[in-house]
């Protein structure tokens, strides 16, 4: 059986947001990871810290709010996929 005839629309559509919202926070701890790069060579690494931080708790919250999202979609896939008792 084709994996995507097994699967409707609608679980489709919610699993391409989750992979959207995904790529948005894998972006976000990207460019937090590439902005504190130089930390350790930084003249003054409490200001890097700080100016860090925000971004990294920013790219937390995208992460967690993917992950909450993830394991909703999973839950209804593996809902929507159960045999009727």
């Amino acid at each position: 059986m084709n994996d995507k005839a097994s699967v409707d629309q609608h679980t489709r559509d919610k699993l391409e947001t989750v992979d959207k919202r995904l790529a948005v926070a894998n972006a976000e701890i990207a460019a937090a990871v590439e902005q504190s790069t130089g930390l350790l060579a930084a003249d003054h690494p409490k200001f890097q810290l700080r100016n860090t931080h925000t971004e990294l708790l920013d790219a937390y919250r995208e992460l967690v709010q993917t992950i909450d999202m993830v394991e909703r979609v999973l839950g209804e896939i593996d809902e929507h996929s159960e045999t009727p008792k």
